[in-house]
């Protein structure tokens, strides 16, 4: 009977363990890498209303900066973050002040977009990973982006955040289901990079 209650006790304590293991393999291999920066001596709650310049495309898929500029534009929209100058009246103002280039805003344009947009502060962007990955038989979309947050007074940094998010999911992957696509993975990327400029 003993015999029999210690095996039974160093099988449960096996399974516990295993349980555990196989939670922890889970939640790393879903967590997103996360990173920023953010000025201690500024409020990101006094700031009323920004410019979000066009992002920068360091990946070889076209067109993906313009998709993830949207869906950061939404997120910060829904959540009531900002307000956000109209598209057409950054790219104007851009074209007219640096032939349409959002890298070469200076500290002088930067005052100058202050005044004539009525901003506080202007957001860049770049998309630094939009791929597909492969393991084995299943595929799934990985997204990385790094977002900046700039003072039109003096074009300091106020706010930089890199983020990364991947549609791997291990239920899927065991059962044969699909990975989330990019669009899920990009709203989701764009959730955890913006939570770091939240304060409550």
């Amino acid at each position: 009977m003993l015999t029999c209650m210690r095996n039974f006790r160093v099988r449960n304590l096996g399974l516990r363990i295993g349980v555990l293991f196989f939670l922890m393999m889970l939640i790393s291999s879903c967590a997103a890498k996360r990173d920023f920066f953010l000025d201690e001596n500024v409020e990101i709650n006094l700031l009323r209303r920004i410019a979000v310049l066009p992002f920068a495309n360091h990946t070889q898929t076209k067109f993906v900066e313009s998709r993830l500029r949207d869906v950061i534009t939404t997120e910060i929209l829904s959540r009531g973050i900002f307000d956000i100058v109209a598209d057409g009246d950054i790219r104007r103002f851009l074209k007219s002040e640096v032939s349409g280039n959002p890298e070469a805003v200076d500290t002088a344009v930067a005052r100058k977009m202050g005044r004539e947009l009525e901003v506080e502060a202007f957001m860049t962007g770049a998309v630094d990973i939009y791929d597909e990955n492969r393991n084995g038989s299943y595929t799934y979309p990985v997204v990385a982006v790094t977002l900046c947050l700039l003072d039109v007074r003096n074009n300091k940094i106020i706010w930089q955040a890199s983020a990364s998010e991947s549609g791997y999911g291990t239920w899927s992957r065991v059962f044969g289901f699909a990975s989330d696509d990019f669009n899920q993975v990009s709203f989701r990327l764009a959730q955890k990079v913006l939570a770091s400029l939240i304060q409550e």
